[in-house]
């Protein structure tokens, strides 16, 4: 029985240790790992009577927490975790100074989406049409709420 419980313990800080280490963020090992401990300390408490029970609770639980120590220690300081911040953005459509019918050229390739230029600044634009080659004029036909729809620009 001794080896059982001491076989137990061992599955579950093993797979503690997959969660923490080889599979962040799984969960489900992780749950896995804390059942095989609870049934082998509980079958401590039940075979061996309350000492051996809370001993085994008490080193199950200082192993446990070193390993998460060391495990959020390692995951924040390694490439897993994100430390850089994104500095993009999106077409703030608020602060245009423009309307439907300016005009402007794509800055690259429209398939049906791209950048354009539009009055001295770059925008993501939409295509009305699937391609706009780049460095075509185009013309706004449409702003929505978050999109700006544009079209070949056909002189007539």
């Amino acid at each position: 029985m001794t080896i059982t419980i001491v076989g137990l313990l061992i599955l579950g800080l093993l797979l503690l240790i997959a969660e923490f280490y080889l599979f962040p963020g799984t969960t489900l090992i992780g749950i896995a790992g804390l059942l095989v401990l609870v049934v082998a300390v509980g079958i401590t408490f039940s075979k061996f009577g309350v000492t051996a029970g809370l001993i085994t609770l008490l080193l199950t639980a200082l192993i446990g927490g070193v390993l998460l120590y060391q495990g959020y220690k390692t995951f924040s300081s390694s490439g897993m975790a994100l430390t850089k911040e994104l500095h993009g953005k999106v077409n703030e459509l608020e602060n245009i100074h423009f309307e439907a019918g300016t005009e402007g050229f794509a800055y690259t390739d429209l398939r049906p989406v791209g950048k354009a230029f539009i009055n001295g600044s770059k925008y993501e634009v939409h295509s009305l049409a699937n391609f706009i080659k780049k460095d075509t004029p185009i013309v706004v036909h449409k702003i929505e709420i978050n999109k700006i729809i544009v079209k070949k620009l056909t002189k007539s």
